[in-house]
């Protein structure tokens, strides 16, 4: 009786101190984790996964590049100061093009990075 209320006799190695410590310490650890990952639970400090899809016509010496997406529906992730960053679903690769290369651009929704593409989606011209 007296071990569990925690008084302990001078002999005696205080387990229930021991356990005691450990279950604080873990939960402080696991209230520290939440506190942290709080704003990421609601949204705040997401990125965006929603990125405009965009048909590109560019010059032929990009177009040429065996490495250039057929359906040319790509996704617009960021343009600034004339360079624009686009990304293929279909072929999972990142694209930087200069609007000098650039000869025509059209927006044609919002989509989802992580959505595969469908059929529908990369049909070729």
């Amino acid at each position: 009786m007296w071990k569990m209320i925690g008084t302990y006799r001078k002999n005696e190695i205080p387990t229930q101190h021991f356990w005691q410590t450990t279950w604080l310490g873990a939960n402080l650890m696991l209230f520290c984790t939440q506190l942290i990952l709080f704003p990421i639970n609601y949204g705040i400090l997401q990125l965006p996964n929603q990125y405009p899809e965009v048909e590109v016509v560019v010059d032929d010496a990009v177009s040429q590049d065996p490495a250039w997406p057929a359906d040319e529906q790509l996704m617009l992730l960021d343009d600034q100061n004339g360079k624009y960053y686009l990304y293929s679903r279909s072929e999972r690769r990142l694209w930087y093009i200069k609007d000098s290369d650039i000869h025509s651009i059209s927006y044609s929704g919002m989509t989802n990075v992580f959505q595969t593409p469908t059929p529908a989606d990369s049909t070729t011209k």
